[in-house]
């Protein structure tokens, strides 16, 4: 008995199953070629603009996609941000944050997260910056002082009884200027006057823990700030592209740009 006659004495999956199958032979699946084009110098987002056809800007304080014909061409711009500015343009409050697209970024909705200091951390952070602030900024940051003050409330519960509950409400001072304004680099050749608000805070570590009171700032002109960056590279654009402003959803899931 040859091979081929041994093949046809093995029952068929219909036969086994008993009923109709689909049976395919050869798939051949042909995947269509993908191009991700992450930018980080306008320079040279500049420089491919004017060399490909480009339909449409679309830009937010976050991003720039220029948008091509070609569905399976993505390219995005991401302005390289100094690390020392960069951390406090984290968002808070309500924004999408891309659950299923990790390509998807909302229009910024809410403010910027504060950002934490021990006193330590706050003087180097300022030593770095200290030709950017005021020299009195400068001196409340080296002699920081932080004054805990507790009210204590009694409120009765009800007319007709004696219960009471008593709340102790603690508030705490310090001398370094509530508000303050730094001037720092946030990219190449860009720079803006960073606004900051100033609180006290308890500290914690990884594990939850108080470990001393700390400084909270807060850059309340955050979102104007990077508005404002991304607009002026976006006017460095060809004019005869037209603009828009809005959301993104780029890409494909588990894509990272």
């Amino acid at each position: 008995m040859t091979e081929n006659k041994e093949l046809e004495l093995v029952p068929t999956a219909n036969e086994i199953l008993g009923r109709n199958l689909v049976r395919i032979d050869n798939l051949m699946v042909s995947p269509l070629p993908r191009l991700n084009l992450a930018m980080g110098r306008i320079e040279s987002l500049i420089d491919l603009s004017k060399n490909i056809a480009v339909k449409g800007i679309v830009w937010n304080e976050r991003k720039i996609c220029l948008l091509t014909d070609d569905r399976n061409t993505f390219i995005i711009f991401k302005p390289e941000v100094e690390k020392d500015a960069e951390m406090f343009f984290e968002l808070e409050g309500k924004h999408k944050k891309g659950d299923i697209w990790i390509g998807y970024q909302s229009v910024w909705d809410g403010e910027c997260a504060p950002v934490s200091f021990t006193k330590q951390r706050l003087l180097k952070f300022i030593k770095q910056h200290k030709a950017l602030i005021t020299k009195e900024t400068e001196d409340a940051i080296k002699n920081m002082r932080i004054t805990e003050t507790k009210a204590q409330n009694e409120e009765m519960l009800s007319l007709d009884s004696d219960d009471h509950v008593t709340t102790i409400e603690e508030r705490y001072v310090t001398n370094i200027p509530r508000q303050f304004t730094i001037h720092m680099p946030l990219a190449p050749n860009v720079s803006a006057d960073l606004m900051f608000e100033a609180e006290v805070v308890e500290m914690k570590d990884d594990y939850d823990r108080k470990k001393g009171k700390g400084i909270q700032l807060r850059c309340i002109n955050g979102r104007q700030v990077m508005k404002d960056m991304m607009e002026n590279f976006v006017a460095q654009l060809p004019e005869n592209i037209p603009r828009y402003y809005g959301e993104m959803m780029l890409g494909e899931p588990k894509d990272e740009y």
